[in-house]
């Protein structure tokens, strides 16, 4: 596994969901913050450079809204519903910093996201 210079931050209120994936980038080399509670997500990605965020965990709309209070240079949304969460994508700036994922999403397959998003981050 290439190590990975990243400070990241994930959202989930499923703790075997939080708890792997903090595994597979801690191994990688990540720092992270995490958080099981939407009120808390700004905060916990404050000086992040990704947020991983698990979407389908919340209501819809609760959710959608917490996205569009993160101010992240990339924001990696796994969930089911795909074209709800396109949506959030409308605009150039969006579209640059919201990738959307099919659930399940593998620890690989999220660092392969963050990797081919933002090349600028140096890994």
């Amino acid at each position: 596994m290439t190590m990975i210079p990243l400070r990241l931050a994930l959202i989930s209120n499923d703790r075997e969901t939080l708890d792997g994936v903090k595994d597979y980038f801690e191994r990688a080399g990540a720092r992270l913050r995490a958080t099981n509670r939407l009120e808390e997500a700004s905060d916990t990605a404050a000086g992040a450079e990704a947020v991983v965020f698990f979407a389908d965990d919340y209501p819809l709309e609760e959710a959608r809204a917490a996205v569009a209070g993160l101010s992240v240079r990339l924001v990696v949304i796994v969930t089911a519903d795909v074209a709800a969460f396109n949506a959030c994508r409308k605009g150039r700036a969006s579209a640059e910093r919201i990738v959307v994922l099919p659930r399940p999403a593998w620890g690989w397959v999220l660092l392969e996201a963050i990797r081919a998003s933002q090349p600028s981050l140096g890994y």
